[in-house]
């Protein structure tokens, strides 16, 4: 089952999987377990989303994944990586205002994105869950929202959100516009 909003994360007029998906099909592989982190996360591969359907295969072996991509009559890898459960929960607590603090400038959410569109990268509607965006020196504080048919579905992390969340990532990293097209 493809869903419709997938559609909408183009690079280059062409439909791309959004790494985020791939982020949220290792974690509901591990939905078994109480809390999972993933780390050492490597994206080999974009998949290009055709009128097909595409055959995904998550393989998890001694704590690594794989992920693949059937390519008639073999599997390509798109993704590899750690998977863990967390053995203590007891994390360390976020103070959003801190963070906030230290990104003084506010980025323009409309520019934000025309910059993307500008480089190749068209984030439709669903993708453009960012209502404020603020940066600093090296920390970026993002105000990301799905929208209510997006909310509606099931999953851990929504992919169209964490893939909001890589976004505001690169807005540290890509404060001006390039000739090159780097994909969050």
């Amino acid at each position: 089952h493809k869903p419709a909003f997938l559609g909408e994360h183009q690079v280059f007029d062409q439909a791309i999987l959004p790494a985020s998906a791939l982020i949220e099909m290792a974690l509901a592989a591990g939905e078994n377990q109480r809390v999972i982190f993933l780390e050492n996360v490597e994206f080999k591969k974009a998949l290009i989303l055709k009128d097909t359907e595409d055959a995904l295969q998550l393989i998890i072996e001694q704590k690594s994944f794989k992920i693949y991509h059937e390519l008639e009559p073999n599997w390509e890898i798109l993704v590899t990586g750690k998977i863990e459960e967390l053995k203590s929960t007891n994390l360390t607590h976020c103070h959003l205002e801190e963070i906030a603090k230290n990104c003084p400038e506010e980025v323009d959410i409309n520019s934000f994105y025309e910059t993307y569109q500008k480089s190749g990268i068209n984030y439709g509607s669903n993708f453009r869950l960012i209502h404020q965006l603020k940066r600093g020196e090296n920390t970026a504080f993002a105000q990301i929202k799905l929208t209510d048919r997006l909310e509606r579905e099931k999953y851990h992390f929504h992919p169209a959100m964490l893939d909001a969340c890589f976004q505001g990532i690169a807005a540290i990293l890509f404060k001006e516009e390039s000739s090159v097209t780097y994909v969050p």
